[in-house]
């Protein structure tokens, strides 16, 4: 075990663990292991019901529970990204809740889940102990090496033992579905949702391209655009629809699920709550965003950011900083003229981060609000 942790303290993983009823095991097993520095931020153990509220932001699904795990692993990776910014792609939120053997008579089964979430995956388990079986600090032993166990598997480390187990007893995968990821996105603590077109959960990996919309509704000037930006840059393009916009409500997830229905069952559809262009290259980085001639012109002008020019570059400049590109589709304006990236007053030294797509690849003069007042 101690060459696993090894390998763990000399790998890139930096990680936030939050530990309730139980696997604090873990933490002493990682920090016992010299070179703990390199991989532990920091540890919580909001052991109480009123400490357990405050580390997640909200009131738990009970205490020991694949929600709340996975709730804590989030609270985790949040925390890691203020200790550690710079090594975002690579840090970890560790959620472990217990339920194990006490010193009164407990009611329901003695059961722990583990949650690893991270900006590449994430990993979700748990495990019903038979009652009455172990003693506690057996118990312990199988909590916390069930989260180590679970940690080597989202580093990339293989050989990794499983924790010993009794007959009939089984890890099982306890991953949160949509609707928990929807009211989560919903009230802040995930910032992205991958789904398919049949509203159901995928990969959530980085897109190489992405074309941000209402798609309300969705029509055949997107897919024509879909089609000609993936032909262009050589990947195909995702679609990415935010819950938040400026100046209106929030979408519920009925609503997004009904958007993102348009979708073919095996196209892929990012959610976020990301409502400029700063906030998706936070969310994206590296991504080509592709985007109309009057999105392009609205990204720089200082009227946008109240006014504000200084204001506007630091958002390109951030864009630029986070390695992403815009492609730029021309569109007809409401005098029926078609407009380019050539009639954008893009400033010289954000022009390479912009590229256009000629007018022979791709021409499409619909729009969703014309389709939804006909």
């Amino acid at each position: 075990m101690e060459t696993l942790i090894r390998r763990l303290h000399d790998s890139p993983a930096r990680l936030v663990i939050a530990v309730t009823g139980g696997g604090v095991g873990l933490l002493a097993a990682l920090t016992s292991v010299p070179g703990a520095s390199r991989t532990l931020l920091g540890a919580a153990v909001p052991y109480s019901a009123a400490a357990l509220r405050r580390y997640i932001g909200g009131e738990p699904e009970g205490a020991c529970s694949a929600r709340t795990a996975s709730d804590m692993a989030l609270a985790a990776l949040a925390r890691a990204s203020e200790f550690a910014p710079e090594a975002d792609r690579d840090l970890l939120g560790v959620g472990i809740t217990c339920g194990l053997a006490t010193d009164r008579e407990r009611r329901g089964e003695n059961r722990c889940f583990v949650a690893v979430v991270g900006r590449g995956g994430e990993l979700h388990r748990g495990l019903t102990l038979t009652k009455g079986a172990r003693s506690r600090t057996e118990e312990e032993r199988v909590a916390s090496d069930l989260a180590l166990a679970t940690i080597l598997r989202m580093a990339g480390i293989d050989g990794g033992p499983e924790p010993e187990l009794l007959e009939g007893e089984r890890v099982a995968a306890t991953t949160p579905g949509v609707e928990y990821r929807m009211a989560r996105l919903a009230d802040g603590r995930l910032d992205r949702v991958a789904l398919n077109g049949a509203g159901e959960l995928v990969g959530g990996e980085n897109p190489s391209a992405l074309l941000a919309g209402s798609y309300n509704p969705l029509h055949a000037g997107h897919r024509a655009l879909l089609a000609a930006a993936g032909h262009e840059v050589g990947v195909a393009v995702t679609a990415e629809i935010s819950i938040e916009n400026v100046d209106k409500p929030l979408l519920d997830a009925e609503e997004v699920l009904r958007r993102v229905g348009q979708f073919a069952a095996d196209d892929r559809v990012f959610v976020t709550r990301a409502a400029t262009f700063r906030e998706k290259a936070w969310l994206f980085p590296g991504v080509t965003f592709v985007i109309g001639v009057d999105t392009a012109e609205r990204l720089v002008a200082a009227q946008y950011y109240g006014d504000n020019e200084v204001e506007m570059r630091a958002a390109l400049s951030e864009i630029r900083a986070a390695g992403c590109r815009f492609l730029v589709a021309g569109r007809v304006d409401g005098a029926g003229r078609f407009g380019t990236l050539a009639d954008v007053a893009i400033p010289a030294e954000f022009a390479p981060l912009f590229g256009e797509l000629p007018e022979a690849r791709f021409r499409a003069d619909v729009s969703s609000s014309e389709i939804r007042d006909a």
